[in-house]
């Protein structure tokens, strides 16, 4: 019985060494290089990733894959956020104006519209233009649509161009309901698509309203610099834009984060410096969790006191926040963070539900060209809450795209869910019966996405 054993562990392994030689020929170093890349993305996902104990064991991985079929092969069932990039492709990759150089500078909503003539089409609905964009520099403007480019409607095959690329005529119109076509109003012209800046400050003013002083902040991501990195020139400015608000004595405040979709810890941190009650200050803001193997970054991590010495701090005992489906990772943890310490009183779409926070890997030598981006913490707020899906004081929902005919500028305070806003704080606010607010929704048009969801975003630690 002993001889069976032991000569089946011998057919084994010489099973096991014919895969790396031939011909007398040792290719275990062939093997070596082959998985080298795998190698170093399973170092790095046991090192840091949140769910390291459901890591699939080395014995049952499969090296050989190409680098990010291994990635997406061994990361926790339930991740949706951890991702892989080339370094090579990265520049070309569809994601916002807020984190690529190459665009028109507009982010956008497509609406699913189908034509009894041709099938089914977009209509491109501009959310917002970054200035000094070959977009702002067209005459596009929130709430236009664009229906053609080129001469060609928009499809599920062309709508990429959108993203950056040469030159175009595009053509703007609207939906005609009744007789189910799409009508061209104008055309304009799009240079070739560029760098473009695009401040995380896009909108800030004061509100006389309702014998009340408001202040109205669109922050659109969490980065700090023009470099897209967690310090730099936006932070200044937040700080500054705040400041002044403080000496004007706002008695209320509306942030609007319906088109931020996340960013960095250090930003977020300065943002609810800024709000938050000055007594809270002291407090702890959130909870940072990691894996076994980095306890030295578990704990709290505090408001910026700093702040309230600039002058920063609003001292606000209630806030506002306008949200949308692509409200997401640091939008969240901002919202999830106050809650303990004042009202947050939210308006508008239910926000995506990002509770993790990330870092981006590299090899550090440029042998492997490729970026990790693996979930690395959980985040809960000085109660240890982290359901991101039942955290406002009041939740007033509301969805924009259900009447995406009557967009207005960011700041205008007819737009639909700043004025819904505005009558909250004003108490004017009289809910609508459901077939009024159902009023801009058609069985032939519909919202379906947005250029903000090309990425997912979470929050990023560093």
């Amino acid at each position: 019985m002993k001889f069976n054993k032991l000569y089946l562990y011998v057919s084994v392994l010489w099973g096991f060494t014919t895969l790396f030689t031939s011909c007398g020929e040792d290719r275990m170093h062939e093997y070596y290089e082959r998985t080298a890349v795998n190698r170093w993305i399973y170092e790095e996902m046991q090192d840091w990733y949140y769910w390291e104990e459901n890591l699939p064991s080395e014995e049952s991985a499969n090296f050989l894959a190409n680098a990010e079929t291994f990635f997406n092969s061994i990361c926790y069932s339930s991740d949706k956020y951890s991702y892989i990039e080339s370094i090579e492709e990265m520049d070309s990759e569809t994601r916002s104006i807020s984190s690529i150089s190459y665009t028109y500078g507009f982010d956008f909503a497509r609406i699913d519209i189908r034509l009894s003539s041709v099938g089914t089409v977009y209509g491109i609905l501009v959310l917002y233009v970054a200035p000094d964009s070959p977009a702002s520099e067209a005459g596009l403007k929130r709430g236009d649509m664009i229906i053609s480019m080129d001469g060609r409607y928009v499809t599920a095959n062309n709508y990429t161009r959108l993203y950056g690329s040469d030159q175009m005529v595009i053509g703007l119109g609207e939906y005609d309901e009744e007789e189910n076509v799409l009508i061209t109003t104008e055309t304009k012209t799009l240079s070739t698509a560029r760098a473009v800046e695009d401040n995380p400050i896009y909108y800030y003013n004061r509100f006389e309203h309702a014998g009340k002083q408001i202040g109205y902040l669109v922050y659109n991501h969490f980065t700090g610099g023009p470099n897209d990195s967690s310090t730099g020139i936006y932070n200044e400015e937040l700080i500054e834009v705040a400041a002044a608000f403080a000496r004007q004595g706002v008695d209320e405040f509306i942030l609007d984060l319906r088109y931020n979709n996340g960013g960095y810890v250090y930003c977020a941190q300065i943002l609810s410096s800024i709000l938050a009650p000055k007594n809270a200050l002291q407090e702890p803001l959130a909870y940072m969790e990691y894996n076994q193997h980095h306890p030295e970054y578990t704990g709290y991590i505090q408001f910026i006191n700093d702040i309230s010495e600039r002058g920063a701090n609003l001292n606000l005992s209630t806030l506002y926040v306008i949200t949308g489906s692509m409200t997401a990772s640091a939008s969240e943890m901002v919202i999830n963070c106050l809650t303990p310490y004042m009202n947050v009183i939210q308006v508008g779409a239910t926000t995506e539900g990002k509770n993790v926070g990330s870092i981006s890997i590299t090899d550090g030598t440029g042998e492997f060209p490729w970026i990790l981006h693996p979930i690395v913490c959980r985040i809960y707020n000085s109660q240890m809450e982290s359901n991101y899906s039942n955290w406002a004081t009041t939740y007033y929902p509301f969805n924009e795209f259900d009447y995406f005919y009557d967009f207005k500028e960011l700041g205008d305070p007819e737009e639909l869910v700043l004025a819904r806003t505005l009558s909250i704080i004003d108490g004017t606010y009289i809910e609508e019966e459901e077939e009024e607010e159902t009023r801009g929704r058609t069985d032939h048009a519909k919202y379906i996405s947005s250029s903000l969801e090309r990425r997912a975003t979470p929050v990023r630690i560093r």
